[in-house]
């Protein structure tokens, strides 16, 4: 069920109501299909660690690496906040997956260019996400 994580993932983002005329429609897994008007979101898993218990299978930690690529740095940030409050708080099951807990882990903010040639600010943060 790990690997069908960013499935879960771009279900919850393109459900938040705030963003949707900018992004909604906007979230790829990996990459973007072909060319892309900022802002648009990626992701990609970064990693499953299985824990085991005493008695059996305990719970799986993924991380996944959520990029919104924006115009402005204003727009990049407000997005990305608004993606990390919705899945730092976020729990139940969805795409057959049971989320005990999302995380918000490391962030890092850039200026560069997208795989178009277009330059944009990008908000990058992991999340790990603990499944069960």
């Amino acid at each position: 069920m790990s690997k069908k994580i960013n499935l879960a993932l771009i279900k919850i983002i393109s459900e938040i109501p705030e963003l949707s005329g900018s992004t909604a429609n906007k979230i790829y897994p990996i990459k973007t299909n072909n060319s892309v008007e900022m802002p648009y979101v990626i992701l990609v898993r970064d990693g499953v660690n299985t824990e085991y218990t005493k008695d059996a299978f305990g719970f799986k930690n993924v991380n996944s690496f959520v990029g919104v690529f924006a115009k402005t740095y204003k727009e990049s940030v407000e997005i990305a906040d608004i993606i990390t409050d919705e899945l730092i708080k976020f729990r139940g099951t969805i795409e057959g997956i049971n989320i005990n807990q999302i995380r918000e882990g490391d962030d890092e903010e850039t200026f560069e260019k997208d795989k178009d040639g277009n330059e944009g600010y990008l908000q990058s943060m992991v999340f790990n996400i603990k499944t069960t």
